[in-house]
């Protein structure tokens, strides 16, 4: 089982996504973000980022 708490960092480490520490680095924004929305009070958003799957936390991302 993994220590992720972010969705998204759950989804690279088991499809062994980017490189190693790839899915800790995920982790550690997906919990900037979450902490930025919960400070803003959008407590909902907040939750989102930390339940929103690779594919998702990634889209947009033209890999620049």
């Amino acid at each position: 089982m993994s220590a992720f708490e972010a969705q998204c960092a759950r989804d690279a480490e088991g499809s062994a996504y980017g490189s190693e520490g790839y899915a800790e680095y995920l982790e550690e924004t997906c919990k900037r973000h979450r902490d930025y929305f919960l400070a803003k009070g959008d407590p909902e958003m907040a939750e989102r980022m930390m339940t929103r799957t690779l594919s998702e936390a990634l889209m947009g991302n033209d890999g620049d």
